[in-house]
């Protein structure tokens, strides 16, 4: 089951790129999506731009100030808090139905493994149980049972912080820097006195070095319509 909220989205898909269980594509079309969907930050715009080829450098120095702009948490790739996210994410995503317990256990064990976060250790623990069972009492929905009972729990005081944070406002102030031709680009520093139009999106127009292509600013009206079509060409193409 899809997470609906796009900041929800966008902080779950850095959880899980922070312990390289997604790619920066990922990371972009999140942040795309949040831009559809009416969250706005000068940084925002500028991540949702970056190219999906882009290097870790590249998309941690938009990455950092974005999530601190619209209210979400940085977590450092290879670092226990992401660990403690990620595993977060993934008991969410089996209390959505998306996964089964056996799935989430079998991830913890390869993914996170003895040595990682605690938060994962009776997840851990299930798999080796899932594994022992012809040599137990127990049966595979009981420990079903236990997996789905850990979930919740890894899960409880995180749900209980996200419902009483305040809704993040979507009018940031924006400044901005002079592009080639004319052109602002949406600046994520304190300085800069020129304001971009609240309109604008820097994005991703064709091949760099084609006519025409590049990095472009659109406006919020044409850049939702052109991710919509590339969405809506990528399901009609056959699999």
């Amino acid at each position: 089951m899809p997470v609906e909220d796009p900041l929800t989205r966008l902080q779950d898909a850095t959880a899980l790129w922070s312990i390289r269980q997604c790619t920066a594509a990922e990371v972009i079309e999140a942040a795309c999506d949040c831009l559809v969907a009416g969250v706005d930050s000068p940084s925002l715009r500028i991540l949702a731009g970056v190219s999906p080829a882009a290097g870790s450098q590249e998309l941690i120095q938009w990455l950092e100030p974005t999530l601190d702009e619209v209210g979400l948490t940085y977590l450092p790739q290879g670092s226990q808090v992401g660990e403690d996210a990620a595993v977060r994410v993934m008991a969410s995503r089996l209390l959505a139905g998306a996964l089964t317990p056996r799935e989430l256990a079998r991830w913890a064990h390869s993914v996170i493994g003895h040595d990682g976060t605690p938060l994962a250790e009776e997840l851990v623990l299930l798999d080796d149980d899932y594994d022992t069972l012809e040599f137990g009492e127990e049966t595979g929905a009981d420990i079903d049972a236990r997996v789905l009972a850990e979930a919740r729990r890894v899960t409880a005081a995180e749900d209980h912080r996200r419902r009483s944070q305040p809704q993040q406002s979507s009018q940031t102030t924006r400044s901005a820097a002079p592009l080639s031709g004319g052109h602002k680009l949406p600046s994520a520093g304190p300085t800069g006195s020129t304001t971009t139009a609240p309109d604008q999106h820097l994005c991703w127009s064709g091949a760099a070095s084609a006519p025409g292509g590049g990095l472009r600013i659109r406006t919020s009206a044409a850049f939702a319509t052109d991710l919509q079509g590339v969405r809506d060409l990528a399901r009609s193409k056959p699999s």
